[in-house]
């Protein structure tokens, strides 16, 4: 990670994205049809309006939801959109973000499961 870049703590926000997923699949497919029934009216993803969004729109908008009610504790939130993501793309397997300086990525993991980070400690292997 790049000196000043700001990641959420994976250990906790990890463990609790992991937790929903797996509680809100099944409630979730009603959830998942709500929202596909709002977003067919159509959503904003950055600057862009989209009518009628394919898959890949419509993830785009919910990992940024995902995002955005993380950084605001809205956990209500965060859980429709677990829920939505889990229900939408079973294979998914984590969702991975990184705030560096304000400029955010978003990984969409599909090959590795949930797996706590571990801090390594470099210093005197010089």
């Amino acid at each position: 990670m790049a000196p000043g870049s700001k990641a959420f703590d994976w250990r906790a926000v990890g463990a609790f994205v992991a937790l929903l997923i797996g509680l809100l699949t099944v409630a979730g497919y009603v959830t998942g049809d709500k929202m596909d029934s709002k977003m067919d009216e159509g959503i904003v993803v950055g600057a862009e309006k989209i009518k009628n969004p394919d898959l890949n729109q419509r993830t785009k908008f919910a990992t940024a939801n995902l995002l955005h009610a993380l950084k605001t504790n809205n956990e209500a939130m965060a859980a429709a959109m677990c829920s939505y993501l889990a229900i939408r793309i079973p294979e998914l397997k984590q969702v991975r973000i990184e705030d560096n300086n304000g400029e955010v990525s978003i990984e969409l993991v599909f090959d590795r499961e949930y797996g706590k980070q571990v801090a390594v400690d470099f210093t005197g292997l010089h």
